[in-house]
């Protein structure tokens, strides 16, 4: 569940920011979904690296 609902928020905010900063690529649904893609990858990123250091803390 929360796996998709990143899925979704990250590629919402990919295309909200390529529509914002290229209104006239608007057609260039690639970009945008190429945007959700990156912010999805550093969003399980740094999900994983706050979970590595929690797992530090512990031990």
């Amino acid at each position: 569940m929360k796996q998709k609902l990143a899925w979704t928020l990250s590629l919402l905010f990919g295309v909200c920011l390529g529509i914002g900063t290229f209104p006239e690529l608007i057609e260039s649904i690639f970009f945008c979904v190429t945007l959700g893609i990156l912010g999805l990858v550093l969003l399980v990123v740094i999900w994983d690296l706050l979970l590595k250091q929690c797992d530090w803390w512990r031990k």
